[in-house]
């Protein structure tokens, strides 16, 4: 049996390889906004997409924002773990 910090690992690395992989539903739906936006440009006036790539870079901006902050929580959580396991708590550990 693997221990939890591993099992986390693995759990991480396995739901990043599914999601790429062009049949998944996230490589579907990457697919289709990609084709969905390319058809939404080439209808819009100069002053429309102006409009949409102000609106796509503050999406973009917000969008780190929340990334950063999610980040932050789980730097945090992992160090409150790490703490844990430092004073004694091994049973987390176990094989």
């Amino acid at each position: 049996m693997k221990n939890i910090v591993e099992l986390l690992y693995d759990s991480l690395n396995v739901f990043q390889d599914k999601m790429r992989e062009p049949d998944s539903a996230f490589g579907k739906a990457t697919q289709s906004k990609r084709e969905t936006l390319s058809r939404l440009m080439a209808t819009l006036s100069d002053t429309q997409k102006q409009w949409l790539e102000a609106y796509f870079e503050a999406d973009a901006q917000t969008g780190w924002i929340l990334d950063v902050e999610q980040f932050r929580y789980a730097f945090h959580l992992g160090a409150q773990m790490a703490l844990e396991l430092e004073r004694g708590r091994t049973i987390l550990l176990a094989d």
